[in-house]
């Protein structure tokens, strides 16, 4: 089955409540696309779909957007493990100069040029982990990444590229909604200082509470 062909039966499109104006294809049952990755696994083809729903960075993003468009308006935009692409989107949506969405999935960005087309927006694709590239290489002016900081390595790894980005003068934003190894729970903000928190409702299919706590930091330039 093609990438597009998967998204396209096991998803639909939907709206976030922080988002309105911009579909997505999502999963609104949980359990069934589970299953159908699962059985796609075990054949060798498809990673877990992390990708078919909106997370909290990406919604916490898309209402920092939405309050000040200015952040990203005419200035190059890059969304780091982008998922279902909301994140992107928004920042398409409010004027941004040009946007790129990055993911390992490849069905995260066959999601997302799909929600693109949809959305009548122009989104650029970047598949592969970019922290194995070198900062010089980003040419945005803005990145945004949010829930990454689920494992100790993982979360180290971007926080160490992103501070390494911000000292090249981007302006680099991280969404964590109180994750484990998140700025604020491995006790060390160092490095980055905090702009806005949100609460946000939440799915306990999903996460273990009803409401997150989703900051968005701000990578510091020294």
């Amino acid at each position: 089955m093609t990438a597009t062909a998967f998204v396209l039966d096991n998803t639909r499109p939907l709206t976030v409540a922080e988002a309105p104006d911009i579909t997505l294809y999502l999963a609104d049952e949980i359990t069934p696309l589970w299953e159908v990755t699962d059985s796609a696994l075990t054949e060798g083809g498809v990673a877990p779909p992390y990708w078919a729903f909106a997370w909290p960075g990406s919604r916490a993003f898309a209402l920092l957007l939405r309050d000040d468009p200015a952040i990203v308006a005419g200035k190059r935009v890059l969304d780091v493990a982008s998922g279902c692409g909301l994140a992107a989107l928004v920042a398409a949506r409010a004027g941004a100069a040009a946007v790129s969405a990055n993911d390992i999935d490849p069905h995260a960005l066959t999601a997302i040029r799909l929600a693109a087309e949809l959305n009548g927006l122009v989104v650029n694709l970047l598949e592969g982990d970019l922290t194995d590239w070198p900062p010089e290489r980003v040419t945005a002016e803005v990145v945004l990444i949010g829930d990454v900081c689920y494992e100790f390595d993982t979360a180290n790894r971007f926080k160490d590229w992103l501070k390494a980005l911000a000292r090249l003068g981007k302006a680099v934003y991280l969404a964590d909604p109180s994750r484990k190894f998140g700025p604020v729970a491995d006790g060390s903000a160092s490095g980055f200082e905090p702009v806005v928190t949100y609460s946000l409702e939440t799915s306990l299919d999903l996460e273990t509470t009803v409401v997150k706590q989703t900051t968005i930091w701000r990578a510091c330039r020294d």
